[in-house]
């Protein structure tokens, strides 16, 4: 890592944007984000993950939520448990959406961080 980039735990970000925990593994506080950018993941629920940056932060707002709506509680957890898995940091669910039960899940099985905003995707 050079000079020029910066590290920032995940406690700090959870912190500064008042997120809320729905699921938060042992440890979380202590991930470090090293990018600013953010990720929607609308073609990775599909399953499509040529070219992910998996060091991003995940937003799930109305547009993926609309997508999961369309499948049965399986395929809801194998594709929300396919995302979790390939490593990413954490994921914030936005607009006061309520978490599907396979997103908790999935967030468990991968002792991957999930949060919940008030705030809007944008």
């Amino acid at each position: 890592m050079s000079e020029t980039e910066l590290t920032v735990k995940l406690s700090e970000i959870v912190s500064d944007f008042n997120l809320d925990a729905l699921f938060a593994p042992e440890g979380w506080e202590n991930v470090k984000i090293n990018t600013a950018e953010v990720n929607r993941p609308g073609l990775q629920i599909c399953g499509f993950f040529q070219h992910f940056d998996n060091t991003r932060i995940q937003l799930l707002g109305i547009v993926e939520f609309e997508y999961l709506k369309t499948l049965n509680e399986e395929q809801r957890f194998e594709r929300l448990n396919n995302l979790f898995a390939s490593r990413i940091p954490a994921a914030i669910v936005t607009t006061e959406l309520t978490p599907f039960s396979e997103m908790i899940e999935a967030a468990k099985n991968n002792s991957m961080p999930l949060f919940t905003t008030k705030d809007t995707t944008s």
